[in-house]
């Protein structure tokens, strides 16, 4: 068979002009199948693009303290959730624009518990990222049993497949912080996907529980000096990672998160069955210590300020 010359349009395209030309000329041609061909346009567009910008893989491989975030060759590929700088679906580009313009919701207040003064009583901030998964439930059951309170970082995509879980975090009086849709690293994504990730996280969040996130947790914990002046929301970092999601090991997680010290954020993920296996033993040895579970807003003292990232709460003896 002869190869088809650069100018030869394919067999399956002719056939398909023919087959449109003899619709309309019959007047069967519709706006559906034009619809029809735009969606599997579109769809073609998106399959290709997806193998090439898959984004690194959930784990907050960034450190806070000395400010390094990895190349993007560093960063896994695989694990429980793959990030995706371009959300994926069937939405045409007309349609993204108009929801890259929505405005994030208006956030709830902070959710501060009544008779912890953090400033003089020591307190300790647990957070969970990239959730709720399978075993957030008996996070959530291990907190309540134990009085204890945390924060939770939900991703938007886990937030609408979850709601039930999304709704009885809330329920349980934890904190709810957004932690983008699909996991991008925010200072390789442009502003109006950015301003997607977040608008459309604050929504699936608050549909699900009708609480807002006050908080933003940036994925990797890397945003630009820009992007912090412009995303209008507090940022909730962390002092303390367990790297839960580096060495699923259940005892590595409690010895980590057992010798935090009055202050501290620490940082975990409710996606990994041993981080959720390691949680009672992390609550037992922080009482035991002497140390109050607290939400993040109680950490803080209750009045976070938008554009300042929070890597430590207060603590006895600290002058803030």
């Amino acid at each position: 068979m002869p190869l088809l010359s650069r100018r030869s349009p394919a067999p399956a395209i002719l056939a398909t002009l023919s087959v449109l030309g003899l619709l309309v000329g019959h007047g069967f041609a519709s706006v559906s199948v034009a619809r029809a061909a735009e969606n599997a346009a579109v769809g073609a567009a998106d399959g290709t693009a997806t193998a090439a910008s898959v984004a690194p893989s959930i784990g907050e491989r960034a450190s806070v303290k000395n400010g390094t975030v990895p190349s993007p060759s560093a960063l896994p590929t695989t694990g429980h959730f793959l990030g995706h700088p371009r959300l994926p679906g069937t939405r045409t580009p007309a349609r993204r624009r108009a929801e890259a313009k929505k405005k994030p919701a208006h956030t709830s207040g902070p959710l501060v518990q009544k008779g912890i003064d953090c400033a003089k009583e020591k307190c300790v901030a647990l957070t969970f990222d990239d959730g709720p998964g399978p075993g957030t439930p008996r996070i959530l059951e291990a907190l309540e049993k134990a009085g204890a309170k945390a924060t939770f970082f939900v991703v938007g995509k886990q937030a609408k497949a979850h709601p039930e879980i999304v709704k009885a975090t809330a329920e349980a009086g934890m904190e709810i912080g957004n932690h983008t849709w699909d996991h991008p690293q925010l200072s390789r994504t442009r502003a109006a996907d950015v301003n997607e990730q977040i608008g459309r996280t604050q929504r699936a969040v608050e549909k699900a529980s009708g609480v807002t996130p006050l908080y933003l947790r940036p994925p990797y914990g890397d945003v630009s000096k820009k992007q912090r002046k412009s995303l209008g929301m507090p940022l909730a970092f962390w002092d303390v990672d367990t790297e839960d999601w580096k060495t699923r090991s259940t005892r590595a997680t409690v010895a980590s998160a057992g010798a935090a010290r009055p202050g501290d954020i620490v940082l975990m993920h409710d996606i990994h069955s041993s981080t959720v296996d390691a949680v009672p033993a992390i609550i037992k040895k922080l009482q035991k210590r002497g140390f109050h579970l607290v939400t993040l807003s109680t950490l803080v003292g209750g009045h976070p300020k938008e554009h300042v990232g929070y890597g430590k709460g207060l603590a006895p003896g600290v002058r803030r």
